[in-house]
């Protein structure tokens, strides 16, 4: 069930001038000939007023009430996490589709730009026809719970893949290789210091046995 109260910020017992006040606030912010009839301050606004209209009426809000009280709401009240923002490719040819998935939770409100309010999680296939100057395309998701005013963001860019590029969305880098004329060359002991290193050792044994005699 709604919460209506929750909607315009108010409480429980609040009175009608403050139903009032509330309402004028929010209605101005969320109203859809100012945000360009975005779809998501559409949903709000609707929101809003069907809560103003249920409240403001003493008859329907007692209604209301009692119909809160044996049918409480039930959301989660933890932070909005982003768990994936991906597409199924990074670098694709203007004009050309791709898939891009996300995945969100604790968040009653999911919002990719430029396209609007979605699932909390989804896939989608869309056509990019459009790079910015610097070629690349950008979508934004935002997530937000609004039970708690919480939200989380992530972007995602794709970018323009012109016809000298490769292919490929990454250029595999050869493993290096030291140069011939660099090779590390084994060293070799001269004879005299193999023969010196040999008599040092025979000695410390003599010494060692003679010790323990």
């Amino acid at each position: 069930m709604k919460d209506f109260y929750h909607f315009l910020g108010i409480a429980k017992d609040a009175s009608e001038e403050e139903i009032r006040k509330a309402y004028r606030k929010l209605s101005t912010k969320y109203h859809p000939d100012k945000n360009e009839n975005d779809p998501f301050f559409q949903k709000r606004f609707i929101e809003l007023s069907e809560a103003y209209e249920t409240l403001i009426d003493a008859k329907a809000r007692k209604i209301y009430d009692q119909n809160l009280l044996h049918n409480p709401t039930s959301y989660s009240l933890q932070d909005p996490i982003i768990k994936e923002f991906s597409a199924s490719k990074i670098r694709i040819k203007k004009g050309s589709e791709v898939r891009i998935y996300w995945q969100t939770f604790h968040a009653d409100v999911v919002k990719i730009q430029p396209f609007g309010l979605e699932k909390a999680s989804g896939e989608r296939i869309i056509k990019i026809n459009e790079f910015d100057a610097q070629g690349n395309f950008y979508l934004l998701l935002n997530a937000q719970n609004s039970h708690t005013s919480k939200m989380a963001a992530a972007r995602l860019c794709i970018s323009e893949l012109n016809k000298d590029d490769n292919l490929s969305s990454s250029t595999e880098i050869p493993p290096y290789e030291v140069p011939s004329n660099q090779k590390t060359q084994k060293k070799v002991l001269p004879k005299a210091k193999l023969y010196a290193i040999t008599v040092l050792m025979i000695i410390i044994i003599l010494l060692l046995f003679l010790i323990k005699g």
